[in-house]
Parts: C-alpha cells; sequence; structure tokens
C-alpha cells in the first residue's frame, strides 16, 4: 500500500436541510465519482469522514472527506475500492 499515491478527496458546502443523514449518501457518491473521474478509488481501510456545523436557524455547513487510491482511470470503474491492499473489483446487483 505504501507504493501507491493516497489522495484526500473533499466535498464542503451548505444545506438549508436538517436531514443531513440522507443527504451524506448522496454526497459519498458524489465523492466517489470524483475521485474515478481522476483514476482513484476509495480506500476501505479508512472511514469516510462527515462533519457539519449548525450556522443560523435553516442553514448548515458540511464538509465530506474520503481517502483514495490511484489505480489509474480505466481500472477505477472497475474497481469498488481497495481494502488491506488489494483490489475488490466492482460487483452489480442483479434485480
Amino acid at each position: 500500500m505504501t507504493n501507491q499515491l493516497i489522495r484526500r478527496f473533499r466535498l464542503e458546502g451548505t444545506t438549508a436541510d436538517s436531514n443531513l443523514e440522507l443527504h451524506k449518501r448522496t454526497w459519498e457518491k458524489t465523492v466517489v465519482q470524483m475521485m474515478k473521474d481522476e483514476g482513484f478509488v476509495p480506500l476501505l481501510d479508512i472511514d469516510p469522514h462527515f462533519s457539519w456545523n449548525w450556522v443560523k436557524e435553516d442553514e448548515f455547513t458540511f464538509v465530506f472527506t474520503w481517502h483514495g487510491v490511484y489505480v489509474g482511470e480505466e481500472k477505477a470503474w472497475q474497481t469498488e475500492g481497495i481494502l488491506g491492499g488489494r483490489t475488490i473489483p466492482f460487483t452489480r446487483k442483479i434485480k
């Protein structure tokens, strides 16, 4: 794992909705897309970090941070993430 490039991806902003847990899933998908567009995949050994602050009556600021490992642009879209130094292949759920 030490030979691979690790980078922190961060999404921050404000929202008026107090249901932050619901939006957290959307923000997580956004960060993963940002990673994969640049050839990175989530580092599953380190949990994503989500923090928020109440600013005023109906306004919250948030920061969502997740670490990614560089695997290359093509391989990134075929990989779920890296866990224990090993690549976890992308699997789709069949309904």
